[in-house]
């Protein structure tokens, strides 16, 4: 058997994705707070548009201190919190090293929380609830989403398998190209309004939908 996994496809940077996480944050109401409260020119539409930029951007930036390679940050909480454990067992009685422990235990637990909850937003699963220690579960779900999200085949014409991604991504443009971009000259009997019947609304009717909006 001949397995044929082809060539890796790179993907694009994601758009802005808002994790539901952050709100548990202690620093994000308050990043929140001095965004909107930024002075912004122009009607108030654009005064939210300009706002939400403003704190997009921030928040992008905040996300990169604190959870960005989150798995990565995950794996340090809990080797350090193993290192600290492994003293206390040499060190009983250690006052200092108790309280550390009690602290880390803690840093650890928030960014476990964290990742679990970015990855169950990530895969887009409802079915399954936090803090069953369900990350793995929930990579395999995100693997999976972007494997079905991407296109490593084409049929041509002909019939023929395209696996190129250059060649696939020149068939997708021909094709809209030449579904969109032609003209097509469709008769239009002049007669055809004569056979149709259209409802019409009573008076009453037409009032009633016209009336003035109530709280």
């Amino acid at each position: 058997m001949i397995l044929n996994w082809g060539e890796q496809q790179e993907f694009k940077k994601g758009k802005f994705r808002f994790f539901n996480h952050w709100t548990k944050h202690q620093e994000f109401m308050g990043i929140v707070e001095e965004k909107w409260g930024s002075r912004v020119t122009g009607n108030p539409m654009m005064q939210l548009t300009s706002k939400l930029k403003l704190l997009k951007v921030e928040l992008k930036r905040w996300s990169k201190k604190h959870f960005s390679n989150i798995n990565h940050r995950v794996k340090e909480a809990k080797e350090k919190l193993n290192k600290i454990q492994a003293d206390i067992q040499e060190r009983p009685f250690d006052n200092d090293l108790a309280v550390l422990e009690k602290a880390v235990i803690q840093q650890y637990i928030d960014i476990s929380n964290a990742e679990e909850a970015s990855l169950k937003q990530k895969a887009g699963d409802d079915r399954i609830s936090l803090g069953d220690e369900n990350s793995a579960y929930f990579h395999r779900l995100v693997k999976g989403r972007y494997s079905k999200n991407r296109i490593l085949m084409l049929l041509d014409e002909n019939n023929n398998e395209i696996f190129d991604k250059d060649l696939i991504k020149d068939m997708l443009l021909k094709y809209f190209s030449k579904l969109l971009g032609e003209r097509h000259q469709i008769p239009f009997p002049s007669d055809l309004l004569d056979d149709m019947q259209f409802d019409t609304i009573q008076y009453d009717e037409g009032a009633w939908m016209e009336r003035d909006i109530e709280d």
